[in-house]
């Protein structure tokens, strides 16, 4: 799945608005495929180029704000993130099932995506503050992440 699936699983969230996962499975798709792919080198860069694509996604998510890398392009893994956090926001507005997943896991991948969007930047060569930057946010979203409540199954 890459960009054609990607703005097919879009379309589908404006059709299933209280549905998280479906928001959940872009942000997954966004940075997995992106990535993790075996061309992930490629696909990063393609991803940080694709003006067209930006364009789709900014109607969404924050692609030229929050969803930018150390270059000033689009990283997918931040944008993979606000994924994430939008479906999290939807999600703790109205208390829904989210229907064969934890939510430990559901929300943890917010979190992850940035320690991703860190990890990635230093293989890449960011070895500067923007890194350091990158890993201070991610473990102040871990932190929030490990504070955080959960409901118990049941009730």
């Amino acid at each position: 799945m890459g960009q054609e699936g990607i703005d097919f699983l879009i379309q589908g969230t404006r059709y299933n608005r209280r549905e998280p996962r479906l928001f959940w499975t872009v942000g997954w798709y966004t940075g997995q495929k992106f990535g993790r792919a075996d061309e992930h080198k490629q696909f990063r860069r393609l991803f940080r180029m694709d003006q067209e694509f930006h364009d789709s996604l900014s109607q969404y998510v924050d692609v030229d704000g929050e969803g930018q890398g150390p270059n000033g392009r689009p990283d997918n893994w931040l944008v993979s993130r606000l994924w994430f956090l939008r479906d999290t926001i939807w999600s703790t507005s109205r208390v829904r099932r989210l229907r064969g997943k934890s939510p430990h896991i559901f929300f943890a991948d917010g979190p992850k995506a940035r320690m991703n969007f860190a990890d990635a930047i230093e293989t890449e060569g960011y070895l500067d503050e923007q890194a350091e930057i990158a890993w201070r946010k991610a473990s102040e979203e871990w932190r929030q992440y490990g504070s955080r409540s959960f409901p118990r199954r049941g009730a």
